[in-house]
Order: C-alpha cells, then sequence, then structure tokens
C-alpha cells in the first residue's frame, strides 16, 4: 500500500463511510500493521487497518491500486 492507493468500504461499514464508495489513502502508517489513513464522509482523517478494520465492523478494506 502507498499514498495515492484507493480503499473501497464493503457492506456493513459505519455511517461515516458509504458502501462500495472508493476513499484515496493519504498516509500510511509506519511500522508493523498495515494500516493508513484516510478522509472520511464527514470530512474527518480516520486511522484504518487493512483487515479487520473496526470501522467495517471487523470486515477487510477491498485494496484498489493506483497505476505506477
Amino acid at each position: 500500500m502507498k499514498i495515492g492507493d484507493i480503499v473501497i468500504a464493503p457492506e456493513g461499514c459505519e455511517n461515516y463511510l458509504t458502501e462500495g464508495k472508493e476513499y484515496p489513502i493519504i498516509k500510511v502508517w509506519d511500522g508493523r500493521t498495515e494500516g493508513f489513513d484516510i478522509i472520511d464522509d464527514e470530512g474527518d482523517v480516520i486511522g484504518c487497518s487493512k483487515e479487520t478494520s473496526s470501522h467495517l465492523n471487523f470486515r477487510d478494506w477491498i485494496l484498489k491500486p493506483t497505476q505506477s
């Protein structure tokens, strides 16, 4: 994952995200976790885990890498 990649919220996400909507990654975390920041539908920056994200009721984000 890198800044600019797109993640898509799956069915069952929290109400500040939209199912099927594409969110660009604005920051990738350093360290052991596959984590990143996006801007949600309310304009807030939220930290997300790629797998079992609490924002998705512990589902996984769908990753749509950008062309290099």
